[in-house]
């Protein structure tokens, strides 16, 4: 079993947390959280999948090479980026938003 708490940081100080980690061969699963307006930096996973899962919260999704499209997103919502695509999450709301994140193949460490 892999868990873990990770911290992304930005110049104020932590921006998201990564609450639980889990990674199989085939697989890597992360509960993550960001605090009332903080956000996860553009990033992208070159040979990962991504499903991202909003279970509580709402917050915007940044995708694609700048400028790039930013997407309002709600608790219950799905969505899917494809390997190699740039995004970010923004949380602009008093309250945590809350996601599932799973890279398919698994993210290297």
């Amino acid at each position: 079993e892999l868990a873990r708490r990770i911290q992304a940081r930005g110049p104020c100080g932590p921006v998201a947390s990564t609450v639980m980690c889990q990674q199989s061969d085939h697989a890597t699963f992360a509960v993550i959280e960001i605090p009332p307006y903080a956000s996860i930096p553009m990033r992208l996973f070159p040979s990962s999948e991504t499903f991202l899962y909003v279970y509580q919260g709402d917050g915007v999704l940044s995708v694609g090479d700048p400028p790039a499209c930013d997407l309002s997103i709600h608790s219950g919502m799905l969505l899917f980026i494809d390997k190699g695509m740039p995004h970010g999450l923004f949380n602009g709301k008093p309250e945590t938003l809350r996601c599932t994140l799973t890279l398919c193949p698994p993210c290297p460490d």
